[in-house]
């Protein structure tokens, strides 16, 4: 990725000129609007969308464009101009751009391709434009784009092929940044139009050669009061940039708004794809996974799920993050199914008060069931359903309210049900979201209107309605665990913010580069395993008579980071007879290596659980601290969990509240409760340990035994790799 979006600071001005420019200039306009057209469509697009500033085509080719005066050169346009959108060849964009400066415009949108994602040729153009906006204090988005909107504004500047009349677009809270224009601009607009969710602002980044996803997340949370949800289409962030994105999301917590993610590259496949549209490294994706949880940014998985609960979220700011989901329906097959799809979901519903139950069974008269979820039958049709909805918004364990509909969304029914929604929700304080698990408009023969479409009703009412159950309970998931970060922050710690600590170790600079690394890593108050190294037979018998029998035997080389696989570990050596046979068999592995009969003579440390401690130097993120179950088998397991180093105590904690095998270190079925204290701060201070080492790529201790609740840890074998990606192996110290 060409680029560095570290090199200049973001200032408010530029990108306020991209959302809210006097004068849009549309360098390469011209009166085709299909196939290739794309000067074009910007033109069209400004004009469709009613924008009430000065649009200028410039164009050598034309006097007029699309009905407008034209100007040869942007540099003849008479009056300023905040933002040119530049549509025309790659080559020709160098001479475009240093044109833009001269005339003093401050923001461009590049929408033409060519650059770095079309190899070294292309990154030579790319890093060229980059040069120019700086020597006239320029920002630019893109190239490779599709442009940028601001909805509220009726800015459209985008090269968007939609056909339909832009300036009926709803202008709303959620605003969209991302990698791929069409994505933004085609599906995820036309679907939330579609629903009658309005949107706020649109930037689209392309191959981010100046400004970037995190530019546009900074500003849009904060210097943007319209906006209160950022959704987020990412296929990779710049290197470096990851840590000012997890902070800005840290600072959207504080100012209640929220930021959603739909991050491609899960899977090989998707990397490469990823790889192949803007030149971008997706980076790992558990380490994305992990960062995201802990700055409290909600990652979804499809478009859908993107726009829906932003929605959601948005529509839903002011319920409380206490209480559970209070159900209505007319189908008990409904309620089950939903209720199973909370329970996949680790969704709570509500525990009913008896008042409420009292006011359920006087309606239903014996009929359905006065539970949660309640089956109200034909009361889904009848002015009754109001009072039911009045009765759930009263009960204090209920802080949502979800009505299950499985008539047609249109016809007169579905009218009636949809006006006693609103009539309701306007009297009521309680969040009401529908699940119209039904066909749209069947009862209109596919010709439903405002008029007839109970679905249209409570859309244009702000009520969020969700037509399948999975994509509801997923939305409502994302909607409770954030209402639970806002309403408990102290189960959610905070990422340590600023750039990580370089601060000098205990034992002086970069004691890890040695080659005793777990007497390095003793010696910065990390409890390690007493051991020796040993590179004859009667050095081997020595070490084991001071560490004391039983003792572990290893093989002690440069090359070997995984020492189990090549059967390379003796455990449990109890007397010089079974010594004997261990390095017998551990020097023959090292003589077939062609490799010294060097080995690590180390006392037996007994723990209840194995767990693995890890650091590696993250390109995005920058110093990552990884814990796992299982020390050696962490691997099969996937039991880990990463979290931006350094972390303080309360993130440690939390990190080993999620793993799977966290009810081992708490004492499951009988078993003693281990030492979780002495865990979390050598998960602390190993965190600190790497963070304050740049020269290291990679940082392991494994395993490390937990003893029982007291006994505290001890790091049992670690390795190291440093930039030049050798392994420095443990426990040089006491060679004999």
């Amino acid at each position: 990725m060409e680029g560095s979006t570290s090199m200049k600071v973001v200032d408010q001005a530029s990108l306020s000129s991209m959302f809210n420019p006097q004068t849009v200039a549309v360098v390469g306009a011209s009166e085709n609007v299909g196939y290739g057209g794309y000067g074009g469509r910007v033109l069209r697009n400004l004009v469709r969308a009613g924008f009430t500033g000065n649009i200028v085509p410039v164009s050598p080719k034309y006097e007029e464009v699309q009905g407008l005066k034209a100007y040869r050169d942007i540099r003849d346009v008479p009056m300023p101009v905040d933002l040119a959108v530049l549509v025309v060849r790659a080559e020709l964009i160098p001479g475009i751009m240093r044109a833009c400066g001269e005339k003093g415009v401050p923001a461009c949108s590049i929408v033409s391709a060519g650059f770095a994602e079309r190899g070294d040729e292309g990154a030579a153009l790319q890093r060229e434009i980059l040069a120019i906006a700086g020597e006239y204090g320029m920002r630019f988005s893109g190239p490779n784009c599709l442009g940028i909107a601001n909805i509220t504004e009726h800015v459209f500047a985008s090269a968007s092929s939609l056909a339909w009349n832009l300036s009926e677009l709803r202008p709303g809270n959620v605003s969209i940044v991302s990698q791929s224009g069409a994505m933004a601009f085609n599906s995820v607009l036309a679907r939330a139009h579609e629903h009658h969710v309005g949107i706020g602002k649109i930037a689209t980044v392309g191959n981010q050669a100046d400004l970037a996803i995190v530019d546009f997340l900074e500003y849009l949370i904060d210097h943007d009061e319209q906006t209160r949800v950022v959704s987020v289409l990412l296929e990779a962030l710049l290197p470096g940039d990851g840590r000012r994105f997890l902070e800005a999301a840290g600072r959207a917590a504080d100012a209640g708004k929220s930021v959603l993610a739909l991050k491609v590259g899960r899977t090989s496949q998707g990397a490469a794809a990823a790889a192949s549209h803007t030149g971008s490294l997706t980076g790992d994706d558990a380490i994305y996974d992990d960062c995201f949880e802990a700055a409290g940014v909600v990652r979804v998985n499809d478009l859908d799920e993107l726009w829906q609960t932003g929605n959601l979220i948005a529509s839903t700011s002011g319920m409380s993050g206490h209480g559970g989901i209070g159900v209505l329906s007319n189908s008990g097959g409904l309620n089950s199914l939903f209720a199973d799809l909370c329970g996949v979901e680790e969704l709570a519903l509500a525990s009913i008060d008896q008042t409420t139950v009292d006011v359920l069974r006087e309606i239903l008269q014996g009929f359905g069931s006065a539970a949660n979820p309640a089956d109200i039958t034909g009361h889904i049709k009848r002015d009754t359903l109001r009072d039911m909805i009045v009765a759930y918004d009263r009960d204090e364990n209920v802080n949502l309210t979800v009505i299950g509909i499985t008539p047609s969304g249109s016809g007169p029914y579905a009218v009636g049900i949809a006006r006693n929604i609103v009539a309701a929700q306007q009297t009521t304080k309680t969040p009401v979201v529908v699940l119209w698990a039904s066909s749209r408009d069947l009862e209109t023969a596919g010709k439903a209107t405002t008029d007839d479409s109970g679905i249209t009703i409570l859309l244009d009412a702000g009520v969020p309605v969700f037509e399948e159950p999975r994509k509801c309970a997923r939305a409502l998931r994302h909607l409770y665990r954030r209402r639970r970060r806002e309403a408990e922050p102290a189960a959610f710690p905070r990422m340590i913010t600023g750039a990580p600590a370089q601060a000098e170790p205990a034992t002086g600079a970069s004691p890890l580069l040695r080659d005793n690394l777990l007497e390095s890593i003793g010696a910065e108050r990390i409890p390690v395993a007493r051991s020796l190294v040993a590179e004859d037979w009667e050095a081997t018998v020595a070490a084991a008579e001071q560490l004391g029998y039983p003792i572990v035997v290893k093989v002690h080389s440069p090359g070997v980071a995984h020492k189990t696989e090549l059967g390379g570990v003796r455990v449990g050596i109890a007397d010089r007879a079974e010594l004997r046979q261990a390095y017998e068999d551990l020097t023959g592995i090292l003589d077939r290596r062609g490799e010294p009969p060097r080995l690590l003579v180390q006392e037996l440390v007994a723990g209840e659980v194995e767990v693995i401690l890890g650091g590696v130097r993250d390109p995005i993120f920058g110093p990552v601290v990884m814990l796992g179950s299982g020390g050696i088998l962490v691997e099969l397991l996937r039991d880990r969990v990463f979290r931006p180093a350094p972390v303080d105590t309360a993130t440690a904690h939390a990190m080993i509240r999620s793993l799977n095998g966290a009810p081992l270190l708490e004492g499951h079925r009988g078993r003693p409760r281990c030492d979780v204290d002495a865990l979390a701060d050598t998960i602390v201070r190993f965190s600190e340990i790497f963070a304050a080492a740049p020269e290291l790529t990679e940082l392991e201790i494994n395993p490390l035994m937990v003893g029982k609740e007291g006994s505290g840890v001890r790091a049992v074998d670690a390795l190291a790799v440093g930039g030049d990606e050798q392994v420095r192996e443990p426990a040089e110290a006491g060679r004999r």
